[in-house]
């Protein structure tokens, strides 16, 4: 939230268990259960992998099928499970646990909705090469697995409340020295106020989810090539979805993505005047993470941002909503600090 301090705690313990652990080990461990109980029940081998008519044109041993789906699980799961120990910042915890709970949720779902999907399809079949398994099968797998990522983010509960900025009154003339120049700022004796935003790109976060469905579905279907290409994709437009802007004692810190990486910092001793802007993207090069001749920026759309004045003259800006209040804090920490 613009003007606030962050939160210095995340999710709770039991609610982050269960949302990390707890639920996507009960999808996992409750579908092979159940695949190894109908075990009697199945041709071996199974049949694992059908072209676009239905028909099985790959097979494999119940065991190597159960051996070949445990990666689709546990990947995605690690990912998410590194990433709540990567992002125990302060400032990101809780949004990052909040995804991180909602990722292994969603892919575990996904990982056993292929289990049990192929094994239905498998059940009380006599030969392997009569089964078959029509291609739209795929929408109820990525159906449940959305389903379980919004129940692993509905977990989370809600973010924890944020106390109001401690921060001493405006003086009367301005400080920021930029043609935006802000108000300057008292921070209180004794006090390190924070201030944080977040800020969206929904036409980038949506691109990047289709990628990765699209990915998704290349697996299934057989093209591992083109679905490493749209992977790549996905990954790449990720991060600029969405970035965390946080000004505290240390200076300008944005994080990108989810997960809050990568990571850009900005120290107080090299900024040597801050304001807030209107800018426009093709000024600084266009959309995203842009570098021009003297300057660069983050840019996720066009309009307000905090626009740094470096030491070396370089200038650097970051678009948020309202950034008067971060920069004029950013203003009191580099003061304050010269």
């Amino acid at each position: 939230m613009p003007g606030s301090t962050a939160p210095t705690h995340g999710v709770p313990p039991g609610r982050l268990l269960l949302g990390v652990v707890g639920l996507p080990g009960l999808l996992v461990g409750g579908t092979w259960a159940w695949a190894a109980a109908v075990r009697s029940r199945l041709p071996e081998p199974l049949a694992t992998h059908f072209g676009f008519d239905g028909r099985a044109n790959g097979f494999m041993t119940f065991a190597a099928f159960l051996a070949s789906t445990l990666p689709v699980a546990l990947i995605p799961w690690a990912i998410g499970a590194v990433a709540v120990v990567v992002g125990r910042s302060a400032r990101v915890r809780f949004r990052t646990e909040r995804v991180a709970m909602a990722w292994c949720s969603g892919s575990a779902a996904f990982a056993a909705s292929v289990v049990a999907i192929t094994v239905a399809a498998n059940l009380d079949q006599g030969r392997a090469t009569a089964v078959t398994l029509p291609g739209v099968s795929i929408a109820p797998v990525l159906l449940v697995a959305a389903l379980f990522a919004v129940v692993g983010w509905m977990l989370a509960g809600k973010p924890p409340a944020l106390p109001a900025l401690p921060v001493g009154p405006p003086e009367a003339t301005g400080a920021g020295g930029g043609t935006g120049s802000v108000p300057a700022m008292v921070i209180e004796p004794g006090t390190h106020p924070v201030w944080q935003h977040r800020q969206r790109a929904a036409w980038m976060l949506t691109l990047a989810g289709l990628a990765a469905v699209a990915a998704a579905v290349l697996v299934l279907i057989g093209q591992p090539t083109t679905a490493v290409v749209s992977l790549i994709v996905a990954l790449g437009m990720a991060p600029f979805g969405s970035i965390d802007v946080v000004v505290d004692g240390t200076g300008l810190t944005i994080r990108f993505g989810p997960l809050g990486w990568p990571r850009r910092h900005i120290g107080l001793d090299d900024i040597a005047a801050v304001s807030a802007e209107d800018i426009e993207p093709l000024e600084w090069g266009g959309w995203g993470y842009r570098m021009v001749p003297g300057k660069s920026a983050v840019v996720l759309r066009r309009g307000p941002a905090i626009v740094v004045r470096r030491t070396d003259g370089r200038a650097f800006a970051v678009t948020v909503d309202d950034p008067e209040a971060g920069a004029a804090l950013l203003d009191a920490y580099r003061r304050r600090a010269s």
